[in-house]
């Protein structure tokens, strides 16, 4: 099986293994578990620019879990060489590093959670889209940048809703960013100003 096309546009281990061998052929790269459980591993990796070195010029850790990789041991191993040799050629991130992180074009799509829930006959709503869950996250976050101090977090929340002129019944997911950076300003404003 070939590389899923989302993958395409990052480098591969294997590639960065290939222009080691070519650019430094006295190296070596050493790959050793330093630590594991029974369901996740780390390797580190280690590259010398000459087989006699004792220090290495780059190294590379990585951590996989059962969970994250049928080959997961191999994978912590392959993902430890590519970040370490991510560091000797200057790459970006590796193709394998990507894998379970970006999702895949050519995987199927997966049946969402209220497809499962209404197949069982449950209701579902998404509370975290409900006017009632916003307010409660926003004052919750006041409550944060407040240090849980009730009156400030109360007064600083009636002051961020004020100053960009929304109404609590006007609350909605697309406002919440703009009212908690608002939150945040008054309190690093308060605090900057000895208030």
């Amino acid at each position: 099986m070939g590389m899923p096309k989302f993958l395409e546009d990052y480098v591969t281990v294997d590639t960065l293994i290939s222009k080691m061998n070519t650019e430094y052929p006295n190296c070596r790269l050493v790959a050793e578990m330093v630590d594991n459980g029974d369901d996740w591993v780390i390797f580190k990796s280690s590259f010398y620019e000459n087989k006699e070195d004792t220090e290495p010029k780059a190294t590379g850790y990585a951590r996989q879990t059962k969970a994250d990789h049928n080959s997961w041991f191999e994978m912590a191993s392959t993902k430890a060489n590519g970040r370490c040799l991510r560091v000797v050629f200057s790459e970006s991130t590796t193709a394998e590093e990507m894998i379970g992180i970006a999702p895949s074009k050519d995987a199927a799509p997966k049946i969402s959670i209220e497809k499962e829930l209404e197949k069982a006959g449950i209701e579902y709503e998404d509370v975290s889209v409900s006017q009632t869950h916003i307010i409660n996250n926003i004052k919750s976050f006041a409550m944060d940048v407040a240090n849980e101090n009730k009156a400030n977090a109360a007064n600083w929340y009636a002051q961020a809703l004020g100053e960009l002129d929304i109404p609590e019944a006007k609350l909605t997911i697309d406002n919440m960013k703009s009212v908690k950076n608002k939150l945040q300003d008054i309190a690093t404003n308060l605090q900057v100003g000895g208030a």
